[in-house]
């Protein structure tokens, strides 16, 4: 698991005064103008020069993003390829600044301390970048060590510090703002296919038909997917071969839930796929008929809805121990073949 480390200083959050509503346009211009001068006098070249960046058209969006309790994760650091992509390509800003925002103040008394984890909206709502429902927002997944060390979980390979909690000023508009200065960009989550990559997770989908469907699944918005961990599918993988398309899609099915349910919301029952019950206790998911898994990782984000890992996969109970079968060969129950064994004795003695 790959995190990103926050190291909050043991500060007392700076008292804000929050903006009443949307910045009129020339207050959002005056705005864009402040926040790039505060941020360059702290010395964070690569996180202005993709403010800075920002088509005029979504200044007073970008403004807007500052209304209320939020924080916003300044990048002190953007790679160079990734600068250069975005810099090329100007009409992506917007959508990277806007997972940046998160709608409250940051600080240990609201992020759990590991294993337990919080799932944060962020202000990355935008249908061509986020596959989620109407109005829902892609999401980013914090813990605390006993430290006070917080991650960000899922953001590759590189570990990022916020060194610094504070907030801003706007002049004179007298409006103050909290922000956490984040040593690297973040990375919203990508797709469904991508993130089982980044989990290892290889053996659920190297079954073809599985395959084609978890890539249909991709594209539905707002998903829940429970995927089995490979060690857990040693002894079903194989005899899914044998197995039909349609006894092959109720597998799926067994393992979606349509809508995005984080694990603070896997709670009594609810409705798979396949219109079937799953019930949940605590980190056990059971489907009805069928059997009980334990949830080992919970909450991994993807650009349509939520992964959780389980140890083994949710079978029904005539799909838990498929009979294994070869086109060629036939296998006769004793009372057959003993009377097969009869009728041909009696042809050859009559012969």
């Amino acid at each position: 698991m790959h995190l990103i480390h926050i190291v909050f200083l043991l500060l007392s959050w700076p008292p804000l005064i929050l903006a009443q509503g949307p910045l009129l346009p020339f207050e959002a211009e005056g705005f864009l103008d402040a926040f790039v001068a505060f941020f360059r006098s702290k010395g964070f070249k690569d996180g202005v020069s993709i403010v800075e960046s920002l088509p005029s058209k979504y200044i007073a969006d970008f403004a807007s993003l500052f209304n209320g309790s939020m924080t916003f994760l300044f990048p002190a650091f953007v790679p160079n390829a990734t600068l250069n992509n975005l810099l090329n390509d100007t009409e992506k800003i917007f959508d990277v600044l806007a997972y940046h925002v998160v709608d409250t103040p940051l600080g240990n008394a609201n992020i759990p301390v590991y294993p337990n984890h919080t799932v944060l909206p962020s202000a990355l709502n935008d249908t061509a970048s986020v596959l989620l429902r109407t109005g829902e927002s892609q999401s980013m997944v914090l813990t605390r060590l006993t430290d006070g060390i917080i991650h960000v979980l899922e953001q590759g390979v590189t570990d990022i510090n916020i060194t610094s909690l504070d907030s801003f000023t706007i002049p004179g508009l007298n409006i103050s703002y909290g922000y956490a200065v984040v040593s690297e960009l973040l990375t919203a989550p990508g797709t469904l296919n991508d993130t089982l990559q980044a989990l290892n997770i290889t053996a659920f989908a190297s079954n073809t038909h599985i395959a084609n469907a978890i890539e249909e699944t991709s594209t539905e918005p707002g998903i829940t997917l429970f995927v089995p961990e490979d060690a857990g599918l040693v002894s079903e993988i194989a005899s899914w071969a044998h197995l039909s398309t349609d006894s092959l899609d109720d597998i799926v099915n067994n393992h979606v839930i349509n809508g995005t349910y984080y694990f603070k919301s896997l709670v009594g029952t609810l409705r798979n796929a396949a219109d079937q019950e799953l019930s949940f206790d605590g980190t056990t998911v059971t489907l009805k008929g069928g059997n009980t898994a334990n949830i080992t990782k919970s909450d991994v984000l993807t650009q349509n809805g939520v992964v959780h890992v389980i140890d083994k996969a949710l079978l029904t109970s005539p799909l838990k121990s498929p009979a294994s079968t070869s086109g060629d060969v036939t296998i006769l129950c004793p009372t057959w073949a003993s009377l097969l064994a009869v009728v041909v004795a009696g042809l050859f003695y009559a012969l």
